[in-house]
């Protein structure tokens, strides 16, 4: 009886997902899984096209393609310890519809000495403070750490995170671009390298 119940209570979740039972015969498992979990590795590709940028930050900056380039280096597992460092989840939504207008966003965290300091992670917002890394091989390794070690989530009640929910208000209101364009100010310089003059080991996703 405890077998049949499990049995049911499995189908009854594959129902959901593929409604007619005919249609699961025509699925491999591969399929399923996809449908069921979503894709194990991160789309770049998608995710560049879901992605804005700050005031003062373009793709094309030297430091935003170290960023896109440490990203490609990841192995798969590290891609999705970056989304959840990020974002709190470890997959892409599936289809342009799952997305939404959810986007993630890079804002620069100002700093003079940028190659002291890790990224900074605001999960709620989907966004991220990113230093101005002067090489590809100091933002590997400041990334690698960030969502190695920085896993934890605190309360979004810092200025910089105040700040994003102001920018992504007034992003909503004034509508957004394509994937370079800029969200609006984010407030005084001052209360980002607040946050920046914090320890390494400090520097966890809020």
């Amino acid at each position: 009886a405890e077998g049949r119940a499990g049995y049911a209570a499995m189908r009854s979740g594959v129902a959901s997902i593929v409604p007619c039972g005919r249609l699961l015969a025509l699925l491999t498992g591969k399929e399923l899984e996809r449908l069921a979990c979503g894709v194990a590795d991160i789309d770049l590709a998608a995710l560049r096209r879901h992605t804005r940028y700050g005031v003062g930050v373009s793709p094309s900056q030297s430091h935003v393609k170290h960023f896109w380039s440490a990203l490609e280096a990841f192995s798969p597992e590290q891609r999705r310890a970056f989304l959840k460092f990020i974002w709190g989840r470890n997959r892409l939504p599936l289809t342009e519809t799952e997305w939404g207008d959810a986007t993630m966003r890079i804002h620069a965290l100002e700093t003079l000495t940028p190659d002291q300091h890790l990224p900074v992670a605001h999960t709620c917002f989907f966004s991220i403070e990113w230093p101005k890394y002067t090489s590809l091989h100091i933002a590997k390794a400041k990334l690698s750490y960030a969502i190695t070690h920085c896993a934890g989530i605190d309360a979004d009640n810092t200025s910089e995170a105040r700040a994003n929910a102001l920018a992504d208000a007034f992003a909503h209101l004034e509508g957004d671009g394509g994937a370079a364009s800029s969200d609006a100010p984010r407030g005084a310089a001052s209360s980002r390298l607040a946050r920046a003059s914090s320890s390494e080991t400090d520097a966890s996703n809020v």
